[in-house]
């Protein structure tokens, strides 16, 4: 289930269209604040490519244990933008979590989306 009061909003500060670059901000941000519980579960957009960066990243943010305890994914978008392959960073954990990864995925946008418009409704 959605717990929306635990949803955070990360306005980018360092303008540049980059997704690495863009994961590595909000991972640093997000978890400087040790008073928030950390996720169970994270989901990107992206490929192994992605995966693999955000594992790497978080390596350097996060002790062992607490990496250990956050299932990683990211979703594969095809050319219309709707999911099309969920990778999971461990792939010794067999439990098949697709359809649970997808519709986060999809909350995750709606809430960005909402949140973006709400930005260029101020201008």
């Amino acid at each position: 289930e959605f717990n929306k009061k635990e949803y955070k909003k990360f306005k980018l500060i360092e303008n540049k269209n980059n997704d690495l670059m863009g994961f590595s901000e909000i991972l640093e941000r997000r978890f400087k604040h040790k008073e928030w519980k950390y996720p169970d579960i994270i989901v990107i957009d992206g490929g192994k490519v992605h995966l693999e960066f955000v594992y790497k990243k978080l390596k350097t943010i996060l002790n062992k244990e607490d990496l250990a305890k956050i299932k990683l994914f990211s979703v594969v978008k095809d050319e219309k933008h709707k999911a099309k392959e969920v990778l999971k960073f461990d792939p010794v954990d067999k439990v098949d979590y697709n359809k649970t990864i997808i519709l986060a995925n999809e909350e995750a946008h709606r809430f960005a989306i909402s949140y973006h418009r709400s930005l260029q409704n101020r201008l």
